[in-house]
């Protein structure tokens, strides 16, 4: 399993489980990361990497361009899973740099939830984060790995499985 890195993410997360054999650097249409397998099946669905300032910074002021990377995901079939950097109740508490509350954010982090299917996972810091999307792309290549033993050539909707499996929120 490979883990592609955008070309535009400034401070790659590190990736230590020997089961990722590389990660690539490479400009990605969506997100921040990505997932290959070795026989070259690419993942459809992306992380999109956020600190604290920077996710306060992307539901301001960012918002417009933001959206439209949501819209241009789902235009092409690939999921987005925002990866926060920090736990809920930390963004809740707010960025003292946004003029914008916590709360706020919080709220419309959910409504993108319910509006665009747009999931959000809370870790604790970025070390959590690398691990939350090494277990994510684990789960999914063994479900891979299933189907085309079953003869299931076609995985299409394979990441999508993979995102409904983890509907909740770690903190």
């Amino acid at each position: 399993m490979k883990i592609i890195i955008d070309t535009r993410e400034q401070l790659p997360l590190q990736f230590d489980n020997k089961q990722i054999t590389e990660t690539i650097r490479q400009k990605l249409n969506v997100g921040d990361y990505g997932c290959v397998f070795e026989d070259g099946y690419e993942v459809p669905v992306y992380f999109e990497r956020k600190s604290l300032t920077d996710l306060f910074g992307t539901l301001g002021e960012g918002y417009e361009r933001f959206k439209k990377e949501i819209v241009r995901a789902k235009e092409t079939d690939k999921k987005i899973i925002i990866i926060v950097e920090k736990c809920l109740l930390a963004v809740a508490r707010g960025c003292e740099r946004s003029y914008r509350s916590g709360d706020a954010i919080l709220t419309q982090l959910f409504t993108l939830r319910q509006r665009y299917g747009l999931e959000t996972v809370f870790c604790s810091n970025r070390n959590e984060c690398a691990e939350y999307i090494t277990q994510f792309y684990l789960s999914v290549g063994r479900e891979y790995i299933k189907a085309r033993k079953a003869g299931n050539k076609r995985m299409d909707r394979e990441g999508e499985k993979g995102c409904q499996a983890t509907r909740t929120e770690t903190t």
